[in-house]
């Protein structure tokens, strides 16, 4: 399904594309064909695998000051694995009417749409939706190299009652954007269901922010790389040094070209997420995950008081100084510390901005003593020529006979 369309009035979801007899062309095969249809069968069940380096810790003994102490200054991942279990999304709650499982999220949001990954063609554009029956079927048909995902970021404004479902942690709790509004925050929580196979190839999270991911369905393999050590086979484009752009492979490609490939100091740190564990990532790292089975999760990005530095070069080469407005005035009535990191962080941008500015006059300025130079040396030649010419001029009137 690759475009957006309203549920029909049939009980039973008839097949889009229907079954068309398979046809065999003698002596020809391609890899790149093979590929795909591999990554579309495949079986990803028991692809599982830990590097047994990201701690698993209960934060009913994990206080908030020890996870800040341990994890977050030193900025490493961790799983909890006493928090999704008591929420009502993952009980069902008292009435046992609000689990995030499939079949009871279908009965919930029969006609809602959802936000999935995918854009329909270009010129267009237009993000596709569905209904969650439309999509319960297409998970159960597909055979997708790359599957469709539900990714959706307004489901707290469209379906308010998921909100009611779980609670953020109180390791969380600190969040700065949350004083921006809802019309200038950027998108900062998702839903997510997804089948197996389906994934994200690896990424940063946006704005220098870190980031919670709790499973209260399936399982999920995550591929984890430290900042500034950039995944292998992922195309990347640098500027004076910088990362400028980055375009990640699909995972699942990735995992079935790249990794066999990788010697063993080169490859990724990983680990499986459970159903009912959470995992949270710190700012700046490179992430991928790839789902095992069909999943439901849920994520939530937020800026603090460990982050808050990446947080704000992110947003200072953005140039969103309104956002950065908002942040600064209302850290000066809370949080005077903050507040001062905030304006270290100015005068270091204004500084870059004033070296920039300075490399770009020497520019300039070695430009056009180039140009000079070179004007010099064309009038120098000029002269030169006109000299030769005087000379000749001379040499013929000595030369000429008088009558």
């Amino acid at each position: 399904v690759r475009e957006e369309r309203k549920m029909k009035s049939s009980t039973e979801m008839k097949p889009i594309f229907p079954p068309q007899p398979a046809k065999r062309l003698k002596g020809f095969h391609s890899d790149y064909m093979f590929a795909n249809w591999y990554r579309g069968q495949t079986n990803l069940e028991h692809f599982a695998h830990e590097t047994n380096t990201v701690q698993r810790v209960q934060a009913s003994i994990f206080s908030p000051e020890l996870f800040y102490k341990h994890f977050e200054e030193n900025n490493l991942p961790v799983i909890f694995s006493d928090i999704v279990q008591n929420w009502p999304a993952s009980n069902g709650g008292p009435n046992g009417d609000r689990k995030w499982d499939l079949e009871t999220l279908e009965k919930r949001f029969t006609d809602v749409l959802f936000k999935l990954s995918d854009f329909t063609p270009p010129p267009q554009r237009i993000r596709i939706r569905m209904t969650l029956k439309e999509y319960n079927h297409y998970m159960k048909h597909q055979h997708d190299a790359d599957p469709l995902y539900i990714f959706d970021s307004g489901f707290g404004e469209r379906m308010s009652s998921l909100l009611e479902d779980f609670e953020i942690p109180r390791h969380f709790w600190e969040d700065f954007f949350s004083v921006m509004g809802p019309e200038l925050r950027p998108l900062y929580r998702w839903f997510l269901i997804g089948p197996a196979r389906s994934g994200t190839g690896f990424h940063i999270d946006p704005h220098g922010t870190s980031a919670w991911n709790a499973l209260l369905v399936g399982r999920k393999r995550w591929a984890l790389y430290p900042p500034h050590t950039i995944p292998p086979g992922n195309v990347v484009e640098m500027k004076n040094g910088y990362l400028e752009d980055f375009k990640p492979m699909n995972i699942l490609k990735w995992y079935s070209t790249v990794f066999p490939t990788l010697p063993p100091h080169l490859r990724p740190i990983e680990f499986v997420q459970e159903a009912g564990e959470m995992v949270f990532i710190p700012a700046g790292w490179w992430h991928s995950v790839l789902n095992l089975t069909p999943t439901v999760s849920v994520t939530q990005n937020f800026a603090n008081g460990r982050n808050l530095k990446s947080v704000m070069k992110s947003m200072f080469d953005g140039e969103e100084d309104k956002e950065i407005m908002i942040i600064k005035n209302r850290l000066r009535e809370l949080r005077i510390d903050l507040y001062d990191k905030i304006v270290e962080q100015e005068k270091l941008r204004k500084g870059k901005e004033a070296k920039h500015r300075v490399e770009e006059l020497e520019e300039a300025l070695k430009h056009k003593e180039k140009e000079i130079k070179k004007q010099e040396n064309q009038w120098k030649q000029k002269e030169q020529e006109l000299l030769e010419t005087i000379k000749k001029l001379q040499a013929n009137t000595v030369n000429k006979p008088i009558n």
